[in-house]
Order: C-alpha cells, then structure tokens, then sequence
C-alpha cells in the first residue's frame, strides 16, 4: 500500500483477548500516526521522544498514534510501554503481519492515514513528520 492508496486494516489481539483493528482508530482523528515498532529494537526506542514531541504538538490539532508491536513477545511490548510511558495505544500481538500486508523491510517505520483511510506518507522520519503534520495540522 503506497501513499494514494487506501489503507490495509490489521487486526491483533489485545492482552485482554479482545480483537483491535487499526479500522477502529482510522476516521477518529484527523490524521492517524501508525508506528510499527518492538521492544527490541533500538531505534524504536531512541526515537520515542521524537514521537512523544509530535503527539504532545499535534494531538490537540486532530493527529491520532498509535503503536503497532511487531514481531514482539507481548510481555516484552507492554513492559516497554510501560517503562518508557508510550500514552498512545499500542496494537500487542500484531506478529508479522504488517510485514506481510505492507511489505515492511525494516522498523521504526511510521505510515501516515489521513481521514478517508487514504495513506498520505510512508517511511518518513519523526522530522519530516513534523514538517509535514505542520502544513496538514496548522496551529489555530
């Protein structure tokens, strides 16, 4: 799925058993962040503060995260959002299945949905995120 194109939902199961579907976050915000990431890896990690910056600037403006843990032990996912306090949702469980639906070769890697389901950008960093959600999210 390429940016112009409509998203591909994934659906995981959550600690609680209970199914989540990225169809259940896209169209509640303006703009939906999906951050594919895992527990270990590090560049993940390294740039949690990025992403907290961009939802600290922009989650009052419509912007929506949320995490997808990939190829991760959900034990191991939860304890990092738990130390690392991610205040955005967190898709637990999601294996290799955006690997598989989005072609994935690497993470961190970060897929940005507008309103209609449509991607508007893949692969971009936290900093070209910022400039980006700063032309669609303009301050008031």
């Amino acid at each position: 799925a390429a940016p112009g194109h409509a998203y591909t939902d994934i659906v995981a199961l959550q600690p609680d058993g209970e199914p989540l579907a990225l169809s259940q976050v896209i169209g509640t915000a303006d703009y939906v962040l999906v951050d594919f990431w895992a527990s270990w890896c590090p560049y993940c990690i390294k740039e949690l503060p990025q992403l907290k910056e961009l939802n600290d600037k922009y989650a009052s403006r419509g912007l929506q995260l949320i995490g997808v843990a990939v190829r991760d032990e959900e034990a191991d996912a939860r304890a990092m959002v738990e130390k690392k306090q991610i205040p955005w949702a967190v898709m637990y469980n999601a294996k290799r299945i955006p690997y598989d639906i989005y072609g994935i070769a690497g993470i961190p890697h970060h897929i940005l949905i507008s309103p209609d389901g449509v991607i508007v950008s893949r692969g971009e960093s936290a900093k070209q995120l910022d400039a980006r959600l700063e032309k669609l999210l303009p301050a008031k």
